[in-house]
């Protein structure tokens, strides 16, 4: 159009707002320029057709300006979103400009492939786990380290001090403060073990008798029942051969030497069984005379101290 050689000719040769003057060729900073540079075929104020990609809030969206739309200045762009695949969107820049000049096509893609990437790196950022960075003042830094190496020659009095006045009541320097406080200790422990027993005590008393006493006394008495029988087996063994020698010999003349052997075998197998029942006897009546003085020793200090 004839009014796109006029505008730009105002613009370039008087004051444009987006035109940023540097040493080698002038940039633009319109949010709309698919290139940057400040030239007639970038600036989209000087074009009635023009084509861009802008992003707003991660996503990207095509924007096109034609001369229909120029009466319409709120309608001027009309903005299209982009996939977020990167080959469908190429798809669909070349579907909206079919009929547009390749080489704008082209500066279009290029300026998507660069938003593209831009927010695909952004993602990958936000991803990853960030470093805050802050101020650090050196006064106040300081001040701290000066606070902290006070407080650990403190800290070295106190202990310094704890340990000369350790080694003093060890010493004796204070008199009997130490030992006194060794045998309250000492009396403490045992009345918390007497406590103990007597709590475990009751509660065995509660019970039958026989829960009292551990498990190797019913066991005793129950061996001492099933022995009963072989006990008085072996008193009428005694009592036979101490009948008379000549039931004996008479015995010996017709038995074989076999049954012999067997019969001696027997009787020191029944005598050995009676030492092992005296054995266990005796154990059975330590274990109770033990158990019946702690119980008596326990009850009668529980009284006491009542």
């Amino acid at each position: 159009m004839a009014s796109d050689e006029l505008i730009w000719t105002i613009l370039d040769k008087s004051f444009c707002s987006f035109k940023n003057k540097a040493t080698d060729q002038h940039m633009c900073t319109n949010p709309m320029n698919v290139d940057g540079q400040c030239r007639m075929v970038f600036c989209p104020l000087a074009n009635s057709k023009y084509s861009t990609v802008v992003e707003k809030k991660g996503r990207l969206y095509l924007c096109i300006k034609t001369p229909e739309r120029m009466h319409l200045p709120s309608k001027m762009w009309e903005k299209i979103l982009i996939s977020d695949n990167y080959q469908q969107a190429l798809k669909d820049i070349d579907y909206h400009l079919q009929w547009w000049d390749h080489q704008k096509i082209n500066r279009v893609k290029k300026r998507f492939t660069k938003l593209y990437l831009v927010l695909r790196r952004m993602r990958q950022i936000r991803s990853k786990v960030q470093h805050k960075i802050k101020t650090v003042n050196r006064a106040v830094e300081k001040r701290l380290e000066k606070r902290e190496k006070r407080a650990e020659q403190v800290a070295r009095i106190e202990h310094t001090i704890e340990r000369e006045l350790l080694e003093r009541l060890r010493n004796g320097v204070y008199g009997d403060l130490y030992k006194k406080k060794i045998k309250q200790d000492e009396k403490k422990k045992e009345t918390e073990q007497e406590d103990e027993i007597e709590v475990e005590l009751e509660a065995a008393s509660d019970d039958d008798e026989d829960a009292f006493y551990p498990d190797s006394l019913n066991k005793f008495e129950i061996e001492e029942e099933n022995e009963q029988d072989i006990e008085d087996i072996y008193a009428d063994l005694e009592a036979a051969s101490d009948d008379d020698n000549t039931s004996v010999a008479s015995f010996g003349s017709t038995a074989s030497q076999a049954d012999m052997e067997d019969l001696l075998r027997d009787l020191q197998d029944a005598d050995i069984k009676k030492r092992k029942r005296e054995q266990a006897r005796s154990n059975t009546k330590k274990i109770r005379y033990n158990y019946e003085s702690e119980y008596e020793r326990v009850s009668s200090s529980s009284t006491q101290q009542h």
